[in-house]
């Protein structure tokens, strides 16, 4: 029967719950003013912890003063301040990140809360108590995970500074980063260069043929890398992963896979592969071989998930990989689905197993494939997709892109800036995969483009098929950023009003600024005491409007979506607010000399 709950130890607005037998010791320290650790230092009986439900659960509360919104690392376009019992996170390795920022209607932090255990799975849950009109929260921990321990040291930081909601965020990406080992991955220069993508535009109906004459193209067009995905490893083009496990080229596709590789290195780009990791089919050879050690069976998909507590299998996967990168000479590999790999309910210890934790296998897994990979190849490019793009994560890749959201320039984004402050510029942030159809309009289609520009674009749509007028626009955003990555990418980085979805962004270093104008009729505020702004108009209107300080002499160039230049003058701007015509999707650049 279900344990209830109860209290195991009160500490100040903290308390510790649990259903089995359990003691806790708590320490507070303020590491800085406004900023505190809690120190938990859990110990229970370890033969009751091995129930399916054993659990401890730090609940606590603040008052909801100066609070209207809300963000995790989950949260998508959804920022509200929600009632305490429908919001709940999930969080592990594989999926997400704990923590959450509550802030008010002028991005100002009220509060962060975060924890250092990004591994084990933990829950999050948040939100309005309407009964006391607090902000009321848990953090709850399964402790069958902890099958073969008896104690846990967790730490909880609370942040409670007046601050921009984005350098809270940032002050627990760099709290992180100091626990991890070993470091991030480094990110070669290549994965900061826009890509080409052959999902979208060819799904699993690739030819190596085909696929050359796009990456001849697609290098003239700036994009120095391309991907492969799923469709190289089977002749069966209907879905699903039936047909995945075994891991050998299809000839039909690709005949002679190393000279095809080798072909793409001669027209000047990087090659990357895809692998669905932890999906073995039911029609693959390995199916037999495997499907007693599988973590679950997904029918949709006709695929099982391997479990990576056998060791077997993380050997198995990781020869693959060692395989791939030496017989056909990659740059690099896109690892699919490693958010699958999660204990389910019901799940059994069995003999072979050298670990109980579906994560700590996992995190096994993922450390002897960036060991074994970059002894192969030091400079390696790994691609992850949401949803485990976490502070562990970054440790075994060194791209992380947003989640599918094909034609959807909101999610692309949001999902780039939410992804630039979690893991802050040490690691290449890339977009789904941008398309759209023929018939749309340059300028509409530019879009497309100017909500990826804060991160790496990644592109996947026929080339050979496009109008002169996109691959004109395309052509010149994608240059504009290549020789921007340094402010764009790695330099410092605001996106304002997470509330509004990010209608402004903003990267800039000592000397220059860009800016991305996302809404209509948003009066921006540029820092004309710097040498160089320029100013993406990413709407619909062909005008922005520009705050002045200070009265300056400047150089305005505008620019149309392809890049052309449709005015240049000099021009004095009085303190106020300026109206400047630009073209839509065009740029303003804006060259300052005070007066």
């Amino acid at each position: 029967m279900r344990k209830l709950l109860r209290t195991i130890h009160r500490f100040d607005d903290v308390t510790v719950t649990s259903n089995i037998d359990l003691t806790a010791e708590v320490n507070r320290r303020e590491v800085e003013k406004n900023v505190y650790e809690y120190e938990f230092l859990l110990a229970w009986n370890e033969e009751q912890a091995k129930a399916s439900d054993s659990k401890v659960v730090l609940v606590w509360s603040i008052p909801c003063v100066d609070v209207q919104y809300m963000w995790h690392p989950g949260c998508r376009a959804r920022r509200v301040l929600d009632a305490d019992w429908r919001l709940q996170i999930e969080s592990m390795l594989t999926n997400s990140a704990p923590m959450a920022v509550l802030f008010n209607s002028v991005d100002l932090n009220t509060f962060t809360f975060a924890t250092d255990e990004v591994k084990k799975v933990s829950s999050v849950r948040f939100g309005v108590d309407d009964d006391s009109n607090t902000i009321a929260g848990d953090i709850e921990m399964g402790l069958r995970q902890f099958v073969g321990k008896n104690r846990h040291r967790l730490l909880v930081r609370a942040d409670f500074r007046r601050i921009p909601y984005y350098k809270a965020i940032d002050a627990v990406r760099t709290w992180w980063e100091g626990m991890l080992v070993p470091e991030p991955m480094t990110v070669p220069e290549t994965a900061r260069r826009p890509m080409y993508s052959s999902w979208y535009n060819f799904h699993q109906d690739i030819q190596a043929e085909e696929l050359e004459k796009e990456c001849a193209l697609a290098q003239e067009m700036g994009m120095d890398t391309i991907i492969v995905d799923d469709g190289w490893q089977t002749d069966n083009s209907g879905g699903g992963y039936g047909y995945t496990g075994d891991w050998e080229v299809c000839r039909e596709k690709i005949s002679d896979m190393r000279g095809h590789v080798r072909r793409v290195h001669e027209l000047g780009m990087k090659y990357m592969l895809w692998y669905s990791v932890p999906f073995v089919g039911y029609y693959s050879r390995n199916w037999e071989r495997f499907q007693d050690k599988v973590l679950v069976r997904v029918d949709r998909n006709q695929a099982g998930v391997l479990d990576p507590r056998y060791p077997e299998v993380r050997e198995f996967l990781i020869n693959i990989y060692e395989n791939a990168l030496r017989e056909y000479d990659l740059d690099g590999l896109k690892l699919d689905f490693i958010d699958r790999f999660k204990m389910q309910k019901g799940d059994h210890i069995c003999a072979g197993m050298d670990y109980h934790c579906v994560q700590e296998a996992t995190e096994r897994l993922m450390t002897d494939i960036r060991k074994r990979l970059t002894d192969i190849r030091e400079d390696i490019m790994i691609e992850f997709r949401q949803s485990y793009i976490g502070p562990g994560m970054r440790r075994f890749g060194n791209m992380f892109r947003v989640a599918d959201c094909p034609g959807d320039i909101a999610t692309n984004r949001i999902g780039i800036a939410d992804l630039r402050m979690l893991n802050g510029n040490g690691t290449a942030v890339h977009s789904d995969m941008i398309t759209w159809h023929n018939e749309e309009s340059a300028e509409d289609a530019a879009l497309q483009v100017l909500n990826t520009v804060f991160g790496v674009t990644q592109f996947s749509k026929r080339i050979g098929q496009m109008t002169t007028e996109h691959r004109e626009m395309l052509a010149f955003w994608l240059a504009f950023e290549r020789e921007n990555v340094r402010v764009l990418q790695q330099s410092e980085f605001i996106p304002y009003e997470p509330h509004f979805l990010y209608p402004v962004i903003k990267a800039f270093d000592d000397t220059e600024e860009i800016i991305g104008v996302y809404a209509g009729d948003k009066v921006i505020h540029p820092d004309l005491t710097k040498r160089r702004s320029r100013i993406i108009n990413a709407t619909k209107a062909a005008v922005l409007y520009l705050t002045v300080e200070e009265g300056c002499s400047v150089e305005l160039v505008k620019r149309d979506c392809r890049g052309y230049i449709v005015s240049q003058e000099r021009a004095v701007l009085t303190p106020g607010i300026a109206r400047i015509p630009v073209p839509r999707s065009g740029l303003l650049e804006i060259e300052t000399e005070r007066y």
